[in-house]
C-alpha cells in the first residue's frame, strides 16, 4: 500500500484537496468570467485539466458577497408635506466601476436627449416642477459624485458626465421657469 504524505501549509493547501488554494482561486475565476463549459476549456489550454462541473462546483463554494447599502437622498418635497417620507432619488456611489449613478422617479427625468435631464413634478400629468424645490434638490445631490442617471421609464439613461448633465439642465430650466409667487 502506497501512502502520500503532504504537510498542512496554511494559504498553500487544504485537507483532500487535489489543488492549491492559489489553482482553486484562479478556477473560480476563470468560472466566474466563462461558466462551467467554456472555463473548463480555458483551463485545459492553460493546463488545468478540469471538467465543466468542477468549475461549477468551484464557483458554488464561493462564498456570497456582502450586498451594500445604498444611499437614499429624498428631494420630494410633497411627499415631506404630506408626512411620508421616501427617497426618490438613490445614490449609488460604490458600484464596481467607482463612477457612481443616481436612480431617480419624477424630479430628475431624463429626456429624450440622453445628455439632459427635466424637472417634473409629476410625469403623467406633465406637471414642472418649482424653482424653489429644484435648487433644493440640486444642493442635496451637489455633494455626490455620479456619472450615471437612471431616469424612471425604461432605456433612459444618461451614460456619462450625469452631474454636469444635471447642473447643465438646471441652469437652462431655470432660465426659462417662472418664479414662485410665495
Amino acid at each position: 500500500m502506497r501512502r502520500t504524505f503532504v504537510e498542512l501549509v496554511a494559504g498553500l493547501t487544504r485537507r483532500f484537496s487535489q489543488r492549491t488554494e492559489r489553482m482553486r482561486s484562479a478556477l473560480a475565476e476563470v468560472g466566474l468570467a466563462l461558466a462551467g463549459r467554456a472555463g473548463a476549456r480555458l483551463a485545459d489550454v492553460f493546463g488545468a485539466r478540469v471538467g465543466r462541473n468542477t468549475v461549477l462546483w468551484l464557483v458554488d463554494a464561493l462564498p456570497e458577497p456582502q450586498p451594500q447599502v445604498p444611499r437614499v437622498v429624498g428631494v420630494d418635497e410633497y411627499a415631506m408635506r404630506k408626512g411620508r417620507v421616501y427617497g426618490t432619488v438613490l445614490h449609488w456611489g460604490d458600484d464596481p466601476e467607482g463612477r457612481g449613478a443616481l436612480f431617480s422617479g419624477d424630479i430628475f427625468m431624463v429626456v429624450m436627449d440622453r445628455r439632459w435631464v427635466s424637472f417634473m413634478y409629476s410625469i403623467p400629468n406633465f406637471i414642472p416642477e418649482r424653482p424653489r424645490t429644484i435648487r433644493r434638490a440640486l444642493a442635496l445631490v451637489e455633494p455626490f459624485t455620479f456619472e450615471r442617471i437612471y431616469g424612471a421609464f425604461w432605456g433612459r439613461v444618461v451614460t456619462a458626465d450625469g452631474a454636469a448633465a444635471v447642473c447643465r439642465s438646471a441652469e437652462r430650466y431655470l432660465r426659462f421657469a417662472l418664479e414662485d409667487d410665495s
